[in-house]
């Protein structure tokens, strides 16, 4: 399959960033209720940063013009089924995207197709909080996988991982990020990933580390900021989280985002800012 420009693979991360949002806020409001911890608000800002990167990241081709290339692509082989679903995937449309996937699988097995395709679907399931369904899809990517020590193949371990931690089952997905790691170890969202589910399991300085590596590989991936001072203020350093926050907040604006979107995003952050000011008085 021919590998993504580098104009399309930011449109395609734009693109699932922007799909994605609405989760995230759905499932901090379905695990909180009306009285949402910290940690709580932090898993609806972590599930936003997450799948999209594994759709971003894995090759495919993709029209120029998302909306218009689903009306016009030929879906005659699985590649261009793929490219159907990724063009779904862009303009909200998961459910057809997922039928595409289905339908690429079904017309053409071989390995090197099938990984793509079971990670792209299990990516797009797990977006929508089917993370159980996702997990399968994950590790049939990685069961059929005919290159299973390619920097490619880090994106299914990392929605393995992800499927995991929305799962609960933290301790198994770290294994998975490290396996991830080793596969691609100068993947900023991979050490933001593992951070991020260490905050869970209240391992907060192997959380702060993470973090601080994701931020010195990519010194504008700001949202490391989040997890940061997240794993601070549970060591309860208030004043090192809130300057932490305070950073994301003042410096977060991503290409692609509108307005509304982005203050979605900056509303959830400031809400953790709140309640670290005023655990630290």
């Amino acid at each position: 399959m021919k590998k993504l420009t580098e104009e399309e693979k930011q449109k395609l991360k734009e693109g699932i960033q922007r799909s994605k949002n609405d989760r995230a806020a759905r499932r901090a409001k379905e695990s909180n209720g009306n009285s949402r911890s910290l940690g709580g608000i932090i898993g609806a800002l972590f599930v936003i940063f997450g799948i999209f990167r594994i759709l971003k990241g894995i090759g495919g081709i993709l029209p120029s013009d998302y909306k218009q290339g689903v009306k016009n692509v030929d879906t005659i082989n699985a590649e261009t089924w793929i490219q159907k679903g990724a063009a779904l995937v862009i303009i909200g449309r998961d459910t057809e995207a997922l039928e595409c996937y289905d339908k690429a699988l079904e017309t053409d097995p071989r390995p090197d197709i099938a990984w793509f395709a079971w990670t792209a679907k299990g990516s797009v399931l797990s977006s929508n909080g089917r993370d159980a369904e996702a997990l399968e899809c994950f590790d049939k990517a990685l069961a059929v996988a005919p290159e299973k020590t390619k920097p490619e193949m880090s994106f299914a371990w990392q929605g393995r991982g992800l499927s995991l931690t929305g799962l609960g089952n933290y301790a198994e997905a770290i294994e998975c990020f490290d396996k991830a790691l080793e596969l691609n170890p100068v993947d900023f969202t991979l050490w933001d990933s593992k951070g991020g589910t260490l905050f869970f399991l209240k391992r907060y300085e192997e959380s702060i580390e993470c973090h601080d590596k994701a931020l010195e590989i990519n010194p504008d991936f700001t949202y490391a900021y989040c997890g940061k001072g997240s794993a601070l203020a549970g060591l309860e350093r208030y004043e090192e989280a809130r300057e932490c926050f305070t950073k994301f907040i003042g410096s977060w604006n991503p290409k692609g985002w509108s307005e509304a979107e982005v203050e979605k995003v900056i509303e959830e952050a400031q809400k953790c800012l709140k309640k670290i000011e005023r655990a630290g008085h």
